[in-house]
């Protein structure tokens, strides 16, 4: 009798890890199908904030190359300043 006690105790313990182990993947499951939608969203967004930041870096890399744009920039921030922020280095 004690030896089928033992060996029910064991049963119902490995039962119910089992069963706790069976309903954690489930629910995993499940959580990565409702949340996959979110999942695709975000990697939109990452794949398009590469792209501007591609697009910035090639600007930055033709405004640096072209002595043009980089005058065109000190004109731009000099307008910008008040008449008592201008610095004349010396």
């Amino acid at each position: 009798m004690k030896k089928k006690q033992k060996l029910f105790i064991f049963g119902f313990v490995f039962l119910a890890v089992s069963s706790f182990f069976v309903y954690d993947i489930i629910s995993s499951y499940g959580e990565f199908d409702r949340n996959m939608e979110k999942i695709k969203i975000i990697e939109a967004k990452k794949r398009e904030i590469s792209r501007d930041t591609h697009y910035i870096q090639l600007r930055i890399d033709r405004f640096s190359k072209d002595p043009k744009a980089a005058e065109e920039i000190l004109r731009m921030k000099y307008k910008m300043l008040r008449p008592d922020q201008y610095y004349i280095p010396e």
